[in-house]
């Protein structure tokens, strides 16, 4: 049977808590931005930073069997791996502020 097939682990990882992360990871402050100032800080990334995108990996687990067996996203990310880069001045690092788009969705 054709795809498509999601190889994931977690059912959606907001982009909130992916930021989180990588700000707890850098020592950088998150901040949230409405979706007008996300729009004039991330210009024509705004749409994916903003975008509520889950994922699932049920039918690939159900068609093919397959189950995750590495760590989810926000696991993976925080292993220090990510942050020691060659290139990147740990003195510049306090300077950087990461800035996490928010939008809000009705609840049904």
């Amino acid at each position: 049977e054709a795809g498509p097939f999601h190889a994931v682990a977690e059912e959606g990882v907001p982009f909130k808590q992916i930021a989180e992360e990588i700000g707890r990871r850098l020592n950088i402050p998150v901040v949230s931005k409405s979706p007008a100032e996300a729009a004039e800080h991330f210009g024509w990334f705004a749409m994916f930073a903003g975008l509520d995108a889950p994922t699932s990996s049920a039918r690939t687990r159900a068609k093919l069997d397959w189950k995750p067996e590495q760590p989810g996203l926000i696991a993976d990310i925080d292993h220090p791996a990510y942050f020691s880069l060659p290139g990147i001045r740990q003195d510049r690092i306090g300077q950087l502020r990461l800035v996490c788009s928010t939008t809000v969705r009705a609840q049904s």
